[in-house]
């Protein structure tokens, strides 16, 4: 059974536009059921959300920039731009 944060959560993933009502309502389904993972497990096995997706929208739900990188390697003088106390 989902309780009323990870509904608020879900709505607000909905709202981000990160999830369509349809996935959310069954992922509600399945995280309704008796032993089973929570909602953000469920939306994650069922490839409805990523985990990186997740991150970013915690992030910027509470205020914090953030992007997504993929797995490039950044070049070295742009590395050398970063000081070594970093």
């Amino acid at each position: 059974m989902i309780n009323d944060h990870e509904k608020k959560l879900g709505d607000a993933l909905v709202a981000a536009k990160v999830l369509t009502p349809k996935q959310l309502t069954d992922a509600v389904q399945e995280a309704s059921k008796k032993n089973s993972p929570s909602l953000v497990v469920v939306l994650l096995e069922a490839g409805h959300l990523s985990f990186k997706v997740f991150e970013k929208f915690l992030l910027g739900s509470a205020g914090i920039k953030a992007a997504i990188i993929g797995p490039k390697r950044a070049r070295p003088d742009v590395l050398a731009l970063i000081p070594k106390e970093v």
